[in-house]
């Protein structure tokens, strides 16, 4: 860390809707960093099957709170996971290439099905990656097109 960082820090990221507090879940993910995320256990059952086994054993909600899952994920990354596994419209175009190859990376980890992916970095890069001429599962291939937009 250095001086600038001590003396102005950046904000701290807050999870925003539908992964923040008021919104409905019943249950938390946190980020390495410790921010959590308030999600539906069914949504990303049905998105992922990674899910689906992480939650099999995970305790319901109970008059002490959510459960909460701390996830090997640091939160950029986790929150832009779940943009793509969440059915809503955040705003994935300011995935940066850094965020958008660890998603590629984790996809199967996290069972991220590639019609999911696909539609990520569509959005990001602003073509389709499956009909375009270059696999977007090649890093080097993928680099070179976001650079170029």
């Amino acid at each position: 860390m250095d001086i600038e960082d001590l003396i102005f820090p950046k904000a701290a990221f807050v999870a925003p809707p539908p992964f923040d507090d008021a919104s409905p879940g019943d249950c938390y993910l946190q980020s390495t960093e410790g921010v959590t995320f308030k999600v539906l256990r069914h949504v990303l059952i049905q998105s992922s099957r990674y899910f689906e086994r992480l939650f099999e054993d995970l305790p319901p909600s109970s008059a002490d709170g959510l459960p909460k899952l701390h996830m090997e994920e640091d939160t950029l990354t986790l929150h832009a996971l779940l943009v793509i596994l969440y059915p809503v419209l955040g705003d994935i175009t300011k995935a940066d290439i850094e965020r958008t190859l660890k998603l590629v990376e984790i996809q199967h980890k996290y069972n991220i099905p590639d019609t999911a992916m696909m539609f990520f970095i569509s959005n990001i890069i602003g073509i389709n990656p499956g009909g375009s001429g270059f696999s977007w599962k090649d890093k080097s291939s993928l680099v070179t097109c976001m650079e170029s937009t």
